[in-house]
């Protein structure tokens, strides 16, 4: 970095380089690049604020995790006039593969996926001169054919297809001399006036040591302090999530509104296909209980296992309660069995599905924490999809009655029920144990990558309302207060948030439940 920032000083520019951070806080959507990507943006602001700086000539290169930030840079500011991306351009598929898995936080930028990939960011540019430089040794091999192609294309539409450029090379990943060499040629014939006359940079340069430059610097905020100071930026952007209710009429405006903005954040519209019925695929007697292990495809080639838990001999219309673990279907079953046959006397069926990734869904955690975020799908919310489908699916069999429909969720469980809840008026309530904090409070599983940015737990338990909820282990009540006041304006029935831990025996659930039942 030194030898490129003093070789075009000799140039006649001037070079600053910005030092990497990597904050992250997933549950506000904070990424390592975020914290990367403001600091270029104070950094140009810097350079603007120079009288030596030509502004009209301002450029960004960098290699590898330096081309990353290099292309978001020039992807949402308008002051940059050339840049020169190295070894990064691809199509995100490339960096995701098993055969070049090159992946890490960094590259985690929350809902990317969802609304564009890397050359369309590329194609923003145009139509100012653009240098790519590739490589046939790592994951930007095939940006020649894969990617490129598509860049140029709006280049064209511009009528600028020759400002965009690829030069392709064959060495160990890096920016070595004959491609740094390349870029100082890009950036004399556009900002200096010359043609394409190569450039020589000299094999020896003045270079300071860490230990040198370290003493030349002011003190730096930590790695977390630089989170607190994002969160807080973050934090006071948005403002207040979900505003007091005036009335039952503005409650339900307000309701209306924040969901209309989850829905959008969890890519979870309304349903519009059919709903596949559960498939049966084993089945068993034990002592008074009928045991079914079911499947439901929640979405095309995602199936949900489940066992299904219904008394011998009970009536055809009964309510259901969901009841969703991060221990997997197996543990629940033996674990919570007071709890499951206490229902059972109450006359629910019980369901306990793995959703992903729990139970036989379960995967490394590293793999849905990074692609969740990417596509703007996190763990949790893709739990809270398959519960909203297999309450969709349960409502097929005309075994239970629709309306009965009850989710209850234990520990990080209850991060799924409660989203299920807030998205689908149709269930009756829902309930939570050893709920634990919200993700204001710390909590970081489920995962739930920028949920801060629409709500938290209190403001979903404020969607459910009227409905009944019980939600029990948080670590303090006060967080919820505003979800107290909500319930208190719409006159919810069944509002209980407790701090206190149930035992074994769950008899807070159970007593909760059986008020429910009785007020049908």
């Amino acid at each position: 970095m030194q030898r490129r920032c003093i070789a075009l000083a000799k140039q006649g520019y001037i070079g600053l380089s910005v030092k990497s951070t990597h904050p992250e806080s997933l549950p506000w959507g904070i990424s390592p690049l975020t914290g990367m990507t403001w600091n270029n943006l104070r950094a140009l602001d810097y350079l603007c604020s120079r009288p030596d700086v030509n502004q009209a000539r301002l450029g960004c290169t960098g290699a590898s995790g330096g081309g990353q930030q290099t292309h978001f840079l020039m992807c949402i500011d308008d002051r940059l006039d050339a840049a020169v991306p190295a070894v990064y351009s691809s199509y995100m598929k490339e960096i995701m593969t098993g055969r070049t898995w090159v992946h890490c936080n960094c590259n985690w930028i929350p809902g990317l996926l969802a609304v564009t990939d890397e050359p369309e960011m590329a194609a923003a540019f145009a139509p100012r001169p653009l240098l790519f430089i590739s490589n046939q040794q790592d994951w930007t091999a095939r940006w020649e054919t894969e990617g490129l192609p598509d860049v140029r294309k709006v280049y064209g539409w511009h009528g600028a297809e020759g400002a965009v450029e690829n030069a392709q090379y064959s060495e160990p990943h890096g920016y070595p001399k004959p491609w740094r060499e390349r870029m100082y040629a890009f950036f004399n014939q556009h900002f200096m006036g010359g043609g394409l006359a190569s450039v020589v940079e000299p094999d020896s340069l003045p270079e300071l040591s860490p230990r040198e430059m370290a003493a030349m610097l002011p003190e730096v905020p930590t790695c977390q302090e630089r989170v607190d100071r994002l969160e807080a930026e973050f934090a006071a952007r948005l403002g207040k999530r979900l505003a007091e209710p005036r009335d039952r009429a503005d409650a339900a405006r307000l309701q209306h509104n924040l969901l209309e903005h989850l829905r959008r954040f969890l890519h979870e519209p309304a349903p519009t296909r059919r709903a596949s019925p559960p498939a049966t695929v084993h089945e068993d007697v034990s002592g008074d209980c009928r045991l079914r292990v079911v499947h439901v495809s929640t979405e095309p080639e995602i199936t949900v296992p489940a066992l299904l838990i219904t008394a011998l001999g009970g009536a055809s219309a009964r309510s259901l309660v969901i009841l969703v673990d991060g221990r997997g279907k197996e543990v629940v079953f033996a674990e919570e069995e007071k709890l499951w046959r206490g229902l059972l006397a109450a006359g629910a069926g019980i369901l306990i599905p793995d959703v992903r990734y729990w139970g036989e869904l379960s995967t490394h955690p590293a793999w849905p924490r990074a692609y969740g975020t990417l596509v703007g799908r996190p763990p949790a919310a893709v739990a809270a999809h398959d519960v909203l489908e297999l309450a969709r699916s349960l409502r097929t069999t005309g075994e239970f009655d629709r309306r009965r429909i009850v989710v209850m969720g234990i520990g990080d469980g209850a991060v799924p029920a409660l989203l299920a809840g807030a998205l689908d008026e149709e269930l009756e309530g829902v309930a939570g144990t050893d709920v634990g904090p919200t993700y204001t409070e710390g909590r970081t599983t489920p995962v739930c990558t920028g949920i801060l940015q629409v709500c938290d737990l209190p403001d979903l338990a404020c969607l459910l309302a009227p409905r009944p909820l019980f939600w029990a282990g948080v670590p303090d009540t006060a967080a919820y207060a505003s979800a107290d006041r909500f319930a208190k304006v719409v006159r919810a029935r069944g509002h209980l948030i407790t701090s206190e831990r149930e035992n074994a025996e769950r008899p807070g659930l159970l007593a909760w439940y059986s008020t429910l039942r009785e007020r049908r």
